[in-house]
C-alpha cells in the first residue's frame, strides 16, 4: 500500500512574464491557457481531491 501524498499529474508551473500554466506529466505537454494566479482549485480539480 501506498504511504503519502498522492502522485500529481497536473502541476502548475510560473512562466516569467506570463503567468501560470498547467503542465500534464504524463501526456508531457501544456495544459489549457495563462493563468494570472496560481491554479489551486483547479489543479486539485484537475488531480482529483483526497476523499475522506
Amino acid at each position: 500500500m501506498f504511504m503519502g501524498k498522492n502522485k500529481r499529474l497536473f502541476v502548475g508551473k510560473a512562466i516569467e512574464g506570463v503567468g501560470w500554466r498547467i503542465w500534464n506529466k504524463k501526456g508531457r505537454k501544456w495544459w489549457g491557457n495563462f493563468l494570472s494566479e496560481y491554479p489551486d482549485e483547479f489543479l486539485d480539480e484537475l488531480n482529483g481531491l483526497k476523499k475522506s
